[in-house]
């Protein structure tokens, strides 16, 4: 009995299962975040998506259930070495020219 309680309470500290609405941010079509603006909203965390853009403006980022942020990849599936960009929220008008992808992850 013991046993199966060690292995479920190892399962537990493993990580944070995916979490809903963890982010929300705008992109644009230039070089200064200014409007029009793509709306991305509602984001969910370990979710590989498409980073539409030149530009972004993040404007929440959980931090009362976990600890996320969000990471660019310079693939659109999400390959390769991730950078974080943004580990709080707002933020200033970032350049994401050549990142075609983006996750958030959270601990």
């Amino acid at each position: 009995m013991h046993f199966s309680s060690a292995i479920t309470g190892l399962a537990i500290l493993a990580g944070v299962s995916a979490l809903d609405n963890v982010a929300s941010f705008e992109s644009y079509d230039n070089d200064n975040c200014s409007p029009p603006a793509q709306q991305n909203q509602n984001i969910n965390s370990d979710i590989c998506t498409f980073l539409p853009g030149q530009t972004a403006k993040i404007f929440f980022l959980e931090k009362t259930r976990a600890n996320c942020k969000l990471y660019v990849y310079t693939n659109g599936d999400c390959t390769g070495t991730a950078e974080p960009i943004v580990t709080s929220a707002p933020s200033s008008c970032l350049n994401v020219a050549t990142k075609f992808g983006y996750k958030v992850l959270c601990t």
